[in-house]
């Protein structure tokens, strides 16, 4: 056996208990635990005296009827009580470890602190006289002469009289070692209880375990007994009570409270792995040096999984303290990915590190990404995603940035498709973000394309009939409303599709006049002068009525400056009291080809009285919670004053008197909460009693994406509460709120991508109505500023229960993997006043309740928080649990808020990444007793 080196110590009042673990062991005296491992020594403190300690991952702590597990930076991971537990042991090889008591031996998941299974003991203890270890598979209790043993599942390999007192027991290498109280020392074979050999020796102590030699406490000195009963002198260890690790690298000898430890002398060689990711061809550096006090020659070997080293083996020479470098080069490799480096000097494993390895051939993401425009319907533009794997190992997920939707397992050669909306601008270049994960790799992708521009009409008059030509780009299906004017004849509104990039229109010219076609849904246009003398004479053009570009900061959502960018428009005249004639078939054989529409109409007297009706929409297309301005505007292009009658819905209105060329206004503002009740009402104008002209019903398109506006209110209280969400893919900054031209107070906050927060302020005026205009500045990470236009719902009845006090988030230490799991939720006072008796509970059926206690604050100062910890038996997939939340505020006014925490969970601890953690989110689940309606509008004006 190698002999041993001192390297500290320590005293303490009493020494009460000692665990030990692979290569650390643990002290325990009074409160206070002390944890040795090679040269390092930390320490954290228990609540109350500790009566045992054992350690494996987990320390585990028994003080008095409590057994309590921690991580070993001190952190508390779960504690239970127990009926009269004396005595705690842990195996080394499983996350079990056993309770001793006077009837039983209970055993226990350590990670969790659920029971695994109870044996009970064949005759009654006592904690004086029994002796209590775990080994490799299994645990050993000696209670006076009897000796006795059980495997992990709790069923018993042995149980037999020796007829002497057991002093202690130890176990090594498969053997379990008795020391008599008559002064002899006896093996047995750990998996049968058989004896295998016994000799003389007066020992007073046993350390528990040990892989190859167990040390042993004598009046000689400390001593040390292998598996096949040979005793050796154990170099360099003070006298006293020896314990050392199960790997023998680090031993204590504790004596009248002096704790000396103690590590193998080849211990005194510090490894430090330098490198953490590599290729083919690259190498792995090492650092090495020597701890002791004289040269060291020794050989080195690495070891890289799912790959091969060449060579894997150095021999160096070690100075004192003087570090040396070497390497070891990666000739190929098996598998991509994290995998274990391990160093070993003469063949004993030193070091280890998990790092990231490569092919050269499969270093890089091999994929094609193309985007391409496949359809335009009434100004919405569709287009095609398509993302191929070019190599040869499957995908893991590919995502897009903008919906977060995810496609799984896409394997060499596939190609995933999805299709993309848009807002149709002429000639504008469109991105999309994606994301590809393979393994530990990642890797983004933009690909972008160029919207076809605007398609062209050209207008002709071949005699009696008028040619109409759209021509579009090819790549794309054309579906809008084909708008037709002709002199003589009422409006014709139709749909048509345009797959092959050319319509063709032919209509019979009725009278002179202007004629004129349009695509209403892309607002394209042309007219022309119809003649019955020269066709062309007179022929003039219009240029396209393209779609104003809107900036950043839009300030036209509300009445204040209403934009058009989506037009319906309607204009209808008497009809006239000369003859129309149609175009006879025959004429128009020779263009068979072409796509014609024929218009005809009932003769009828003529008048002077000419009306037209249109409506603007400043946005078409709106995320839930933004203003949209609907504008009605009606012009009188007759030749006499008209005094027409309006009607939206249920609206009336009288214009007045309208002279020829004058036009009337009236518009109003519309917010959607949700995506019901969108349509605007159909719009006509009366007169005499008769409809003369009309605008159909509008759709309005509700977009769940952006800067999403959940709802804005006055509340009883006379606070204002905005409630945002973030479905970005950027980070957001929240500026300055403005409700009704006054700016109310907030912290500067960054709203994170995916979170969903509110934010109050104080109303400064008595002033009431129903709505208010609200504008809300933000800005991204890059300084561009978004302005948001919406409506603050303003209820002096309103009891709306103000939960906005305490701010919530996900922590970073969130980890839902393998069969257990925590998320951990921050809740903080985000305000100036103080919060008493916060209440913090958590209910669903994937709650670990045995690991899961509630949380509770008397007070809950500014800006303190709380982190609270939800264990959860876990499964992979989706997992969901609902929070309430309590408090009192300074003024006494009791709240609550009903929270829903959701995410992912996944089955190794290994697959868990930031990209999970961020996956979870806290949902306002608060009943409110102010409604918000799905669709508010303001009166028109």
């Amino acid at each position: 056996m190698n002999g041993y080196r001192r390297i500290d110590s320590f005293n303490r009042s009493q020494i009460d208990s000692v665990g030990v673990s692979e290569s650390t062991i643990a002290i325990a005296s009074d409160n206070r635990v002390t944890l040795i491992s090679g040269t390092d020594r930390s320490e954290f403190e228990h609540e109350a005296r500790i009566e045992d300690i054992a350690i494996d991952e987990r320390v585990i702590i028994l003080s008095s009827d409590q057994v309590t597990a921690y991580t070993r930076d001190g952190s508390k991971v779960w504690n239970r009580s127990f009926n009269s537990p004396y005595s705690v042991a842990a195996l080394s090889n499983k996350a079990l470890f056993g309770i001793l008591e006077r009837d039983q031996i209970c055993t226990v998941d350590s990670e969790t602190g659920q029971e695994s299974f109870t044996s009970k003991r064949n005759r009654s203890g006592q904690p004086q006289s029994d002796r209590f270890i775990g080994i490799k598979d299994g645990f050993v209790s000696a209670t006076w002469s009897f000796l006795r043993c059980i495997d992990a599942s709790g069923e018993e390999i042995f149980d037999q009289n020796l007829n002497t007192a057991i002093r202690d027991i130890g176990f090594c290498d498969g053997v379990i070692i008795a020391s008599l109280q008559n002064d002899q020392l006896k093996g047995f074979d750990a998996s049968t209880g058989k004896k295998r050999w016994e000799t003389e020796l007066p020992a007073k102590q046993l350390s528990p375990v040990s892989n190859q030699n167990l040390l042993i406490s004598t009046e000689d000195g400390p001593k040390s007994i292998a598996a096949d009963g040979s005793i050796h002198f154990a170099e360099g260890l003070a006298a006293g009570d020896i314990y050392t690790s199960w790997d023998g690298s680090v031993a204590c000898s504790v004596s009248d409270g002096t704790v000396v430890s103690h590590i193998l002398k080849q211990e005194l060689i510090d490894v430090d792995i330098l490198t953490e990711s590599v290729g083919v061809g690259g190498t792995i550096d090492v650092s090495v040096t020597n701890l002791g006090e004289t040269v060291n020659d020794v050989r080195i070997k690495g070891k890289l999984n799912n790959a091969d080293l060449s060579p894997n083996e150095r021999r160096i020479e070690l100075t004192p303290l003087d570090p040396i470098s070497t390497d070891f080069p990666v000739d190929s490799v098996r598998t991509d990915g994290k995998t274990e480096f391990s160093l070993y000097i003469e063949d004993r494993r030193v070091a280890g590190e998990f790092i990231e390895i490569t092919d050269a051939a499969e270093s890089v993401i091999a994929a094609d990404a193309d985007l391409q425009p496949i359809k335009i319907e009434d100004g919405i533009i569709e287009l095609e995603l398509s993302i191929t794997n070019t190599g040869s190992i499957p995908f893991d997920s590919v995502q897009v940035f903008e919906d977060s939707e995810e496609k799984t397992n896409v394997g060499p050669s596939e190609t995933w498709e999805k299709t993309i909306t848009r807002s149709y601008e002429p000639e504008q270049v469109i991105t999309v973000g994606v994301e590809i994960f393979r393994g530990n790799r990642r890797t983004e992708l933009a690909p972008t394309c160029k919207l076809p521009e605007h398609p062209s009409i050209e207008l002709k008059q071949k005699r009696d009939a008028l040619h109409g030509r759209i021509n579009g780009d090819n790549r794309v299906v054309w579906s809008d409303e084909l708008v037709i004017d002709v002199p003589g004849a009422d409006r014709a509104r139709s749909p048509v599709q345009i797959e092959d990039g050319t319509l063709v229109v032919v209509l019979p010219i009725y009278e002179e006049g202007i004629a004129r076609i349009e695509l209403s849904g892309i607002q394209i246009a042309d007219q022309a002068q119809m003649s019955s003398q020269d066709p062309l004479s007179r022929l003039t053009k219009d240029v396209n009525k393209k779609t104003k570009t809107r900036t950043q900061t839009d300030h036209s959502l509300l009445p204040d400056q209403p934009q058009t960018e989506s037009r319906d428009e309607v204009t209808t005249e008497t009809q006239t009291s000369e003859k129309r004639e149609t175009r006879s078939q025959d004429e128009t054989s020779s263009e068979s080809d072409e796509y014609s529409m024929k218009i005809s109409s009932d003769s009828g007297s003529r008048t002077s009285e000419k009306i037209s009706i249109q409506r603007d929409i400043s946005k078409n297309q709106v995320p839930i919670g933004h203003a949209t301005c609907e504008r009605i505007t009606v012009r009188n292009d007759g030749y006499s004053t008209v005094k027409p009658t309006i009607v939206v819905g249920d609206n009336q209105f009288d214009t007045g008197k309208l002279a020829p060329s004058d036009t009337w206004q009236t518009e109003r503002t519309h917010v959607f909460f949700s995506d019901s009740n969108t349509q605007l009402p159909e719009a006509t104008v009366e007169q005499d009693g008769q409809i003369i002209s009309s605008i159909p019903a509008k759709k309005i398109t509700i977009i769940n994406s952006g800067l999403i506006v959940h709802r804005a209110v006055c509340t009883v209280n006379d606070e204002y509460e905005v409630e945002l969400e973030n479905r970005t893919d950027s980070d957001r900054q929240v500026d300055w709120i403005k409700i009704g031209g006054q700016k109310i107070n907030i912290d500067t906050q960054t709203l994170a991508t995916g979170n969903q927060t509110v934010f109050t302020g104080r109303k400064l005026t008595s002033e009431v109505s129903d709505y208010v205009k609200t504008k809300i500045m933000t800005s991204s990470p890059s300084g561009m500023q978004e302005e948001i236009n919406t409506v603050t719902i303003e209820d002096s009845e309103a009891n709306y229960n103000s939960n906005t006090l305490i701010q919530t988030a996900i922590g970073p230490a969130t980890q839902v993997a393998g069969d257990y799991g925590t998320v951990v939720m921050v809740f903080e006072n985000g305000t100036n006043e103080s919060l008493s008796d916060v209440s913090i509970k958590a209910e669903g059926e994937k709650i670990n309740d045995m690991l899961y206690s509630q949380a509770h604050r008397e007070v809950l100062p500014p800006n303190e928080r709380i982190e609270h910890y939800v264990d959860l038996k876990t499964e992979a997939g989706t997992i969901e649990f609902d929070i309430s939340i309590t408090y009192t505020e300074e003024n006494a006014t009791e709240k609550s808020r009903i929270l829903r925490a959701s995410g992912p969970a996944v089955k190794t601890e290994a697959e868990w990444t930031d990209k999970h953690r961020n996956s979870w989110t806290i949902d306002d689940k608060t009943e409110l007793n102010l409604d918000i309606p799905p669709r508010i509008s303001t009166s028109f004006q």
